[in-house]
C-alpha cells in the first residue's frame, strides 16, 4: 500500500538548538503527481496536458526527466517549496497558494539545497526522505502556512509541476535568524 506522506518540520534559533518539531500526515499529492507517473508507466508518445506551476497547460509525453526534483540553494522550481497560502488543499493544486521567494528581503525565506536519504527498509516498509531548510534572514517573522513538493518534467524542454501540497495547521512562525526544516518521508508499505 502506498503510504501517505509524512512531514516534518522543525525550527531551530540561530545557533542551531531545537526550537520546536511537528509531525504531522499528508495526504496531498495533488493531479500532476498522478498525470505524471500515468505518462510514464503508459510510456504514453502523445502529450498528456498537464498545468505546470506558473498556470500554463503542456503537453508531456514519455519524458527523459520526470519527477526531477533536486534543488540548488536560491532554487525555488524544484524540490520542497513553502508559502503563506491558507486554501485548503484541493487534487486540483498545481502550485503553491503563495509562493514565499527565495532571498533576504521582507516575506522572504533563504532556500538551502535539497537532500536525500536513500531508500531503506524497515519490516514491510521502504522509504526515503528529501530535506531542505529555509533560513529567515529577512529581520522579521514569517509564518509558513503551506509547504509542497515541485518537480520538473520533460524531454528537451522540462516545467515545473506541484506534485505534493500540504497546508500546516496554526502555520509555523519562523521568527528572524531561525531556521526551519522542512522534510518529506515518501514510502510504501505491503
Amino acid at each position: 500500500m502506498l503510504r501517505p506522506l509524512w512531514v516534518t518540520l522543525i525550527v531551530r534559533d540561530n545557533k542551531g538548538r531545537v526550537i520546536k518539531k511537528r509531525r504531522f500526515h499528508s495526504r496531498s499529492y495533488v493531479i500532476a503527481m498522478t498525470d505524471i507517473l500515468a505518462v510514464q508507466i503508459q510510456q504514453v508518445g502523445v502529450g498528456l496536458a498537464i498545468t505546470d506551476t506558473s498556470g500554463v497547460s503542456r503537453a508531456i509525453a514519455m519524458a527523459a526527466i520526470s519527477f526531477a526534483s533536486l534543488a540548488a540553494a536560491g532554487d525555488a522550481t524544484k524540490g520542497t517549496v513553502v508559502g503563506t497560502g491558507i486554501n485548503a488543499v484541493a487534487i486540483t493544486d498545481i502550485a503553491l497558494q503563495t509562493l514565499i521567494t527565495h532571498g533576504t528581503g521582507a516575506g522572504q525565506l533563504q532556500y538551502g539545497i535539497q537532500t536525500f536519504q536513500n531508500p531503506i527498509t524497515a519490516g514491510a516498509t521502504r522509504k526515503f526522505s528529501m530535506t531542505r531548510t529555509f533560513i529567515n534572514g529577512s529581520g522579521s517573522s514569517i509564518t509558513v502556512q503551506e509547504a509542497g513538493l515541485y518537480a520538473l518534467a520533460g524531454s528537451g524542454t522540462t516545467w515545473s509541476f506541484c506534485i505534493a501540497r500540504d497546508r500546516i495547521a496554526g502555520g509555523q512562525a519562523v521568527l528572524a535568524g531561525e531556521t526551519l526544516t522542512v522534510q518529506y518521508d515518501i514510502g510504501v508499505t505491503v
